[in-house]
């Protein structure tokens, strides 16, 4: 589905439309304008405007046009293509070909090509003049500040306040599922966790510093160096800029941690897997079962199903533990433990993590 990182894509594809004129706007199904206008609104606002930039915040994607801005939402299953070019080939929840009656938007340039929008369950939509002020700050150039604010407050899962757009926008349900983080804690300790040190490149400084080098590096090695506010550091009273240093993280031992590139905070994972962490992870496996097969057998994202499920007990054992979370993500509307025939058709097989996992569904 179209998150952070597809919708990047798309606006990267848009850049080829940049200083195209319009020449007409296709509109097939009027239910995709949104934001209150009609059709023949949007062709009158944007025929014969030239497109001055291809801009994102979050999963919206913003054409500037030198009158109104365009925003193109994608929902779960849409794409963008231009002059017949996908910047997707696919989407785990969008279909595996192209059809003609997917076309939901479009727009017709002077001089030849195209941009349209292909979205089979007609979730996205277009809009002029979009209103992006309640979007949290962008997810692709958040700030740790901003990132940190996002994950303070309250004290629901890290998921939600994740993929709360308003805290931070951009990330969906399969970035932050690859987090696979259970919580978050914010803390100053940084001495408790690690320490950040100055590593010099020396094949850059070298040249430039020639014998200073070595007092570079042993005040590197001591940490008596100073950060700035441009970004450089000074060490030795020499000024380093970005590409002649990294900073680093030492950590005690351990302890599993990395250091973000703005070098104002440590990322520290506890490792530790106990059995509770064991179950969650295999019933999080056997929901990536059920939903590829839900998208082979090219089921709508809103269909219901009733679930038989069969296999090894240590994966049973967990769906049973995690079963309202296994039902809601797979849209189980009946989940049923029970054999299942391995010959059969309508039966999937697989290895989760050296068990075995046999299933069938069917839309309830």
């Amino acid at each position: 589905m179209p998150e952070i990182l597809e919708v990047e894509a798309y606006r990267r594809l848009a850049e080829r439309v940049v200083g195209r004129t319009i020449s007409a706007v296709e509109t097939p199904d009027a239910w995709f304008v949104k934001g209150g206008a009609t059709t023949e609104a949007v062709a009158v606002a944007l025929v014969n405007r030239r497109i001055t930039a291809s801009r994102r915040h979050g999963k919206v994607l913003l054409l500037d046009s030198g009158g109104p801005t365009l925003g193109l939402r994608f929902g779960m299953t849409g794409r963008l293509l231009v002059d017949g070019e996908a910047a997707i080939r696919y989407l785990q929840w969008g279909g595996r070909r192209s059809d003609p009656t997917w076309v939901r938007f479009g727009l017709q340039f002077r001089g030849g090509g195209r941009l349209w929008i292909d979205d089979p369950r007609r979730l996205g939509g277009v809009e002029l003049e979009p209103d992006v002020g309640g979007l949290g700050p962008d997810a692709w150039t958040a700030t740790t500040a901003e990132f940190e604010q996002a994950l303070a407050g309250g004290r629901g899962p890290v998921k939600a306040r994740l993929l709360d757009q308003a805290r931070l926008a951009g990330l969906g349900n399969l970035l932050v599922d690859e987090v696979n983080v259970r919580s978050v804690e914010l803390t100053n300790d940084l001495e408790g966790h690690g320490r950040l040190v100055l590593r010099p490149d020396g094949r850059t400084l070298g040249p430039r510093l020639g014998g200073d080098v070595q007092a570079v590096f042993a005040a590197a090695r001591s940490g008596d160096y100073r950060r700035n506010d441009d970004g450089t550091v000074t060490v030795a009273d020499q000024v380093l800029v970005p590409g002649e240093f990294d900073l680093g993280v030492e950590s005690p031992d351990g302890v599993t941690a990395a250091a973000l590139g703005s070098g104002d905070a440590v990322v520290v994972l506890d490792t530790e897997v106990t059995d509770d962490l064991i179950r969650e992870g295999l019933a999080r496996d056997v929901v990536r079962q059920v939903q590829q097969a839900r998208r082979d057998a090219e089921l709508v994202v809103t269909d219901r199903i009733r679930l038989v499920l069969d296999g090894d007990e240590d994966l049973m054992d967990a769906v049973r533990t995690h079963e309202a979370h296994v039902a809601g993500q797979v849209l189980a509307t009946e989940l049923v433990y029970d054999a299942v025939d391995p010959g059969a058709d309508d039966v999937t097989e697989a290895t989760v993590e050296g068990s075995t996992l046999r299933f069938s569904l069917a839309v309830s």
